[in-house]
Formats: C-alpha cells, structure tokens, sequence
C-alpha cells in the first residue's frame, strides 16, 4: 500500500536525493566534482523556490520507505480579455524509483498532484514528458500544447 504526502522542510535533503537520482538514471556516472556541483545548484535552486511558495514536493512511500516523487511549480500568467485568472502548475521531476515501477503508483502519485492542483484552484497543469511517461500523462487528460509554442536557448 502506497502513501501520498505533500513534502515538508524535513524532506528537503530527500527531495535533492531523488531529484539527483532521476537526472541520472540511464547515464554515466558524473564525475564527484560534477555530481556536487549539480547537488548544490538543485539544492540551491529548491530552497529559493520553496522560501518564495512556488514549489510543492509530493512524495509516495511504501512501508516507509520512499517510492516515487514530484513537484509541481505555480505560478500565474498575466490576465488576458477572456481569461482574467491563469493560475498554473508545471509537475516537473516525476520520478518513481525503478523497484517500485509497474505498480500502479505513478498514477496514483498523479491522481493525488491533480487533485491538490484542484484544491489550490490551479486552472491548467503544464509538463514535459519523458518518453516513458508519456503514456501515464495521456491517460490523465494532458495532450499536445499548441503548434505554435517555440522556445530559444539563450
């Protein structure tokens, strides 16, 4: 049985371990220098998004011990004539840990990041799937953003 939660400051350091072990899954192991490196900017990068309230963490444990984890960023969009209120969320380093895959927990961790999504009054939730996530996001509802959206890596 898996249990859901909203991250707490006591979670920090637990959010920055798994946020490491998602960005390297599949990948060389970092160099020890580089893998610091990476842990302090994320950690650096954390602590500011969650000093400003922008960050939520969710976490999902089996027999206490951690399963699979989530953020989900808010912010808001300026109004425009016919949408007055754009509250938004971007869920962002959806992760669940490779022994617990396969179990149904990932779509329960979803389940549980839109309905609190729902209960903060979000309108819209934005992310960037994984080709192994993909399939998950569908399932909820998510769908292709517009053909016209383009992007520039300054």
């Amino acid at each position: 049985m898996i249990g859901f939660r909203t991250s707490t400051q006591e979670d920090f350091d637990l959010l920055v371990e798994l946020r490491l072990a998602f960005m390297l899954e599949g990948k060389d192991p970092p160099a020890a220098a580089e893998y610091q490196q990476a842990k302090e900017a994320y950690a650096a990068y954390l602590r500011d998004q969650l000093g400003h309230g922008c960050y939520v963490g969710y976490l999902g444990f089996v027999a206490g011990q951690p399963a699979c984890v989530a953020g989900l960023l808010l912010y808001d969009l300026p109004p425009l004539l016919h949408r007055l209120r754009r509250k938004l969320g971007h869920v962002l380093n959806f992760y669940t840990l490779p022994a617990h895959r396969h179990q149904g927990y990932g779509t329960a961790l979803m389940q549980f990041i839109v309905e609190d999504a729902r209960r903060r009054g979000l309108d819209r939730l934005f992310l960037n799937a994984t080709a192994m996530g993909e399939p998950l996001y569908r399932k909820f509802g998510f769908v292709d953003s517009s053909p016209t959206a383009l992007q520039l890596d300054l």
